[in-house]
Protein backbone atom coordinates (compact mmCIF):
# COMPACT_ATOMS: atom_id res chain seq x y z
CA UNK A 1 0.00 0.00 0.00
CA UNK A 2 1.73 3.24 -1.37
CA UNK A 3 0.75 7.01 -0.32
CA UNK A 4 2.24 9.92 -2.17
CA UNK A 5 1.57 13.58 -1.27
CA UNK A 6 2.63 16.25 -3.76
CA UNK A 7 4.44 13.66 -5.49
CA UNK A 8 6.39 12.19 -2.72
CA UNK A 9 6.34 8.78 -1.21
CA UNK A 10 4.92 9.34 2.55
CA UNK A 11 3.59 5.59 3.23
CA UNK A 12 4.68 1.82 1.93
CA UNK A 13 3.22 -1.02 3.63
CA UNK A 14 5.04 -3.66 1.63
CA UNK A 15 2.38 -6.38 3.45
CA UNK A 16 -0.73 -4.84 4.42
CA UNK A 17 -2.85 -6.71 6.75
CA UNK A 18 -6.39 -6.02 7.66
CA UNK A 19 -5.45 -2.70 9.56
CA UNK A 20 -3.36 -1.68 6.73
CA UNK A 21 -5.67 0.80 6.12
CA UNK A 22 -6.81 2.06 9.71
CA UNK A 23 -2.99 2.79 10.16
CA UNK A 24 -3.02 4.96 7.72
CA UNK A 25 -6.06 6.62 7.87
CA UNK A 26 -4.72 7.05 11.41
CA UNK A 27 -1.81 8.69 10.33
CA UNK A 28 -2.57 10.95 8.25
CA UNK A 29 -5.96 12.45 9.47
CA UNK A 30 -8.05 14.92 7.72
CA UNK A 31 -6.63 14.15 4.19
CA UNK A 32 -8.60 12.96 1.30
CA UNK A 33 -7.49 9.52 -0.28
CA UNK A 34 -8.02 8.18 -3.96
CA UNK A 35 -7.43 5.12 -5.03
CA UNK A 36 -5.32 4.53 -8.08
CA UNK A 37 -3.85 1.19 -8.85
CA UNK A 38 -1.93 2.52 -11.85
CA UNK A 39 -0.73 5.24 -9.75
CA UNK A 40 0.64 3.03 -7.34
CA UNK A 41 2.63 0.94 -9.83
CA UNK A 42 4.12 3.77 -11.59
CA UNK A 43 5.62 4.45 -7.87
CA UNK A 44 6.65 1.39 -6.84
CA UNK A 45 8.35 1.15 -10.22
CA UNK A 46 10.06 4.79 -10.15
CA UNK A 47 11.39 3.67 -6.18
CA UNK A 48 12.03 0.62 -7.36
CA UNK A 49 14.29 1.84 -10.57
CA UNK A 50 15.93 4.66 -8.33
CA UNK A 51 17.03 1.75 -5.56
CA UNK A 52 18.46 -0.04 -8.14
CA UNK A 53 20.10 2.89 -9.69
CA UNK A 54 21.68 4.27 -6.09
CA UNK A 55 19.53 7.33 -6.86
CA UNK A 56 17.49 9.92 -5.27
CA UNK A 57 14.33 9.48 -4.47
CA UNK A 58 11.83 12.29 -2.77
CA UNK A 59 9.96 11.58 0.30
CA UNK A 60 8.01 12.77 3.01
CA UNK A 61 8.24 11.78 6.21
CA UNK A 62 7.82 13.57 9.72
CA UNK A 63 8.84 12.69 12.98
CA UNK A 64 10.43 13.94 15.81
CA UNK A 65 14.29 14.97 15.68
CA UNK A 66 15.63 11.82 16.90
CA UNK A 67 13.69 9.87 14.54
CA UNK A 68 14.82 11.43 11.63
CA UNK A 69 18.29 11.44 12.93
CA UNK A 70 17.80 7.35 13.26
CA UNK A 71 16.12 7.18 9.73
CA UNK A 72 18.51 9.75 7.79
CA UNK A 73 21.25 6.74 9.71
CA UNK A 74 19.36 3.62 8.33
CA UNK A 75 19.61 4.99 4.76
CA UNK A 76 23.44 4.99 5.01
CA UNK A 77 23.44 1.00 5.66
CA UNK A 78 24.36 -0.73 2.32
CA UNK A 79 22.32 -3.00 0.61
CA UNK A 80 22.16 -6.51 2.21
CA UNK A 81 24.30 -5.61 5.39
CA UNK A 82 22.85 -4.68 8.83
CA UNK A 83 23.90 -3.03 12.07
CA UNK A 84 22.65 -3.67 15.36
CA UNK A 85 20.36 -1.31 17.27
CA UNK A 86 23.30 -0.52 19.67
CA UNK A 87 25.62 -0.14 16.99
CA UNK A 88 23.40 2.40 15.22
CA UNK A 89 22.86 4.37 18.36
CA UNK A 90 26.49 4.87 18.96
CA UNK A 91 26.98 5.94 15.05
CA UNK A 92 24.58 9.42 15.48
CA UNK A 93 25.92 10.16 18.93
CA UNK A 94 23.08 7.88 21.82
CA UNK A 95 25.38 5.04 22.97
CA UNK A 96 22.73 3.76 25.48
CA UNK A 97 19.77 4.63 22.99
CA UNK A 98 19.61 1.07 20.89
CA UNK A 99 15.89 0.68 22.56
CA UNK A 100 15.14 4.21 21.33
CA UNK A 101 16.82 3.33 17.74
CA UNK A 102 14.20 0.19 17.36
CA UNK A 103 11.32 2.22 18.27
CA UNK A 104 12.24 5.15 15.90
CA UNK A 105 13.01 1.71 13.17
CA UNK A 106 9.11 0.86 14.23
CA UNK A 107 7.58 4.17 13.18
CA UNK A 108 8.97 4.57 9.64
CA UNK A 109 6.07 5.06 7.31
CA UNK A 110 8.17 3.96 4.04
CA UNK A 111 9.60 0.44 4.42
CA UNK A 112 12.18 -0.24 2.26
CA UNK A 113 13.43 3.23 1.01
CA UNK A 114 14.14 3.79 5.21
CA UNK A 115 15.37 -0.13 5.06
CA UNK A 116 14.27 -0.69 8.79
CA UNK A 117 14.76 -4.23 8.43
CA UNK A 118 18.85 -4.04 8.01
CA UNK A 119 18.93 -3.51 11.57
CA UNK A 120 19.48 -6.62 13.96
CA UNK A 121 19.55 -7.20 17.81
CA UNK A 122 23.34 -7.81 18.63
CA UNK A 123 22.07 -11.27 19.94
CA UNK A 124 21.07 -12.92 16.49
CA UNK A 125 18.27 -12.94 15.27
CA UNK A 126 15.52 -11.00 12.98
CA UNK A 127 14.20 -8.88 16.38
CA UNK A 128 10.91 -7.76 16.05
CA UNK A 129 10.05 -6.67 12.64
CA UNK A 130 6.69 -5.38 11.98
CA UNK A 131 6.19 -7.86 9.17
CA UNK A 132 7.72 -10.90 10.42
CA UNK A 133 11.33 -12.03 10.64
CA UNK A 134 10.98 -14.56 7.83
CA UNK A 135 9.67 -11.12 5.64
CA UNK A 136 13.14 -9.56 6.91
CA UNK A 137 15.43 -12.28 5.98
CA UNK A 138 14.16 -12.82 2.53
CA UNK A 139 14.72 -8.86 1.85
CA UNK A 140 18.42 -8.88 3.17
CA UNK A 141 18.92 -12.03 1.14
CA UNK A 142 17.60 -10.64 -2.43
CA UNK A 143 19.80 -7.48 -1.33
CA UNK A 144 22.51 -9.46 -0.63
CA UNK A 145 22.14 -11.10 -4.22
CA UNK A 146 21.66 -7.84 -5.97
CA UNK A 147 24.56 -6.33 -4.52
Amino acid sequence: MVAEYEGALCWLDIAPDEHAHEQLFGHFTGVDFQHNDQRVQTLLHTALDVMAANGTLQVCVSGTPFQMQVWRALTEIGMGACETYGALAKRIGRPGAARAVGSAAAANTIALLIPCHRLVPAHGGGGAYRWGAALKHQLLEAERIAA
